[in-house]
């Protein structure tokens, strides 16, 4: 990859300490090293998606390779079979009818071995979910504010205009002006507000990767919070020096 398209990926790792790289623009993820067969010698090698590199492997390490990319999966039939996802190779697994001499049982350690895959593999996409759900949930408040003519720096802006002039007289276009804007800033905090209550209640479930991104979010969230509560207090402050129509 180029230097500018390698920068849009991030490298993670799963719990099995597998790397992966997530494309925050297009939520598309890979592995990092993905593993190909050779086709003239029929040796194993991998290759790296970001810089490209490839490298032969050991026979036991594209051995455990295959092995460990092994899924089972159920057909339209309902009949079970094990797909791998490396060497693209499926296999139907043995059904047992009355017919059936006998019931297969599988090896203590291969079962555990199976499940171990599927509860990491389980934990690996929960991660991404995660992970996708709050950078979504920070792009959907900040298109919210932008839809909804809530624009923070455009609100900003307006109430900087405002609260130059030197006088705003009570039922002017000034002063209708500032409490449309002064109720634009409360529909803002809210909106922000809903946002934050969104992302804090996202469990990392022990993942690092998803407690930091969080954290982060959380973190932009409160700052236009508390950047939206500022112009609020100067929106009301100026609000309640305009005179009453009386003069009192």
């Amino acid at each position: 990859m180029l230097d500018a398209e390698q920068a849009k990926w991030t490298t993670l790792k799963d719990e099995q300490g597998r790397e992966y790289i997530f494309n925050e623009e297009t939520r598309e993820t890979r592995w990092l090293w993905a593993t190909h067969t050779d086709p003239t010698s029929k040796r194993e090698y991998r290759a790296n998606a970001l810089t490209g590199k490839t490298e032969w492997l050991a026979q036991d390490e594209a051995e455990t390779d295959a092995k460990n990319a092994e899924v089972v999966c159920t057909a339209k039939d309902g009949r079970k079979y094990v797909y791998n996802s490396i060497t693209r190779e499926s296999r139907w697994l043995p059904t047992h009818g009355a017919s059936s001499p006998g019931r297969a049982k599988l090896d203590p350690e291969e079962a555990a071995g199976f499940l171990g895959r599927a509860f990491r593999a389980f934990r690996a996409k929960l991660v991404l979910l995660k992970l996708r759900f709050l950078s979504g949930a920070l792009n959907d408040t900040m298109e919210k504010l932008r839809v909804s003519d809530i624009d923070i720096q455009k609100l900003s802006e307006e109430t900087d205009a405002l609260f130059a002039l030197s006088q705003i007289d009570s039922g002017s276009e000034q002063h209708q002006r500032l409490r449309a804007v002064h109720q634009r800033l409360l529909a803002a905090s809210e909106a922000i507000t809903q946002g934050t209550i969104a992302v804090d209640g996202v469990s990392s479930d022990g993942s690092d990767v998803v407690r930091a991104r969080r954290k982060n979010v959380v973190k932009m969230l409160l700052s236009l919070g508390e950047q939206t509560d500022g112009l609020k207090a100067r929106a009301n402050q100026r609000l309640q020096e305009i005179p009453a129509p009386d003069g009192s």
